[in-house]
């Protein structure tokens, strides 16, 4: 039990200290922002961990886990449903938030882009198309299959719901928050409250089904708006109300 928890603790804070160094501390290391290569190095290092480390944990521990025995798609409409709302609003709030909470988003969007390596329209399109895809099936495997699906095996659903919805909302504040400069509490905080019910959604989805199918989905179609914004503030001038 103890070392369940050293590791569930472990898991939750992990890509929160991961995004700090690869979106705050490194950010503009070397030279220049443009094509960071240590930004793009730890990144990928800790999509990499993200990935081997669970699945490394349960099979070297508990080889009869079945994290997926009930697998049914009786949410799937459910779940397609919360993605398109999520992503209707987003699009939504961007445009009439354009002028004032998220007025200097534009000019960090196209920095962070430029970072990253990803400054051509071709370049951004497949990066959406991973991130939306493949990285949206991580990041569900990660925090569904893994955080939730051990804290579920020592806890009652709500809670562990609540538990690692927060965390996985943990390493979306210091994104936000490089995002939203000067406006932590009015804006960082909310909007990451607003990705932390998600995970619960997702988590409540996954609980009902055994199965990632809904919950990627979803959070196929929120980052998929997200990535659609995010390519309107870095190729045209500003997202305009």
């Amino acid at each position: 039990m103890k070392r369940e928890w050293l590791v569930l603790v472990l898991a939750m804070t992990f890509p929160s200290a991961m995004a700090y160094l690869y979106f705050v501390r490194f950010a503009g290391a070397g030279e220049g922002t443009a094509d960071n290569r240590l930004v793009q190095i730890v990144y990928t290092s800790a999509k990499l961990a993200m990935i081997v480390l669970p699945i490394a944990y349960v099979a070297m521990t508990d080889r009869r886990y079945r994290p997926f025995e009930k697998q049914s798609s009786n949410r799937l409409g459910m779940a397609i449903f919360f993605g398109l709302a999520v992503a209707f609003t987003m699009v939504a709030l961007s445009n009439y938030l354009a002028g004032s909470v998220l007025a200097e988003c534009p000019q960090r969007v196209r920095t962070k882009i430029s970072e990253f390596g990803i400054n051509t329209p071709i370049r951004y399109l497949l990066m959406s198309l991973f991130l939306s895809t493949i990285h949206a099936f991580l990041e569900e495997y990660y925090w569904r299959w893994f955080v939730f699906g051990r804290l579920r095996k020592l806890m009652a659903y709500l809670p562990a719901a609540l538990i690692s919805g927060l965390a996985f909302a943990g390493h979306h504040v210091f994104v936000l928050n490089e995002y939203l400069p000067g406006q932590f509490w009015n804006a960082t905080i909310p909007f990451s409250l607003g990705i932390a019910f998600g995970g619960v959604v997702w988590a409540w989805i996954y609980e009902k089904t055994g199965s990632l199918l809904g919950p990627w989905l979803s959070h196929l179609l929120v980052d998929s708006a997200v990535m659609y914004i995010g390519y309107r503030m870095n190729f045209f001038d500003a997202i305009r109300p």
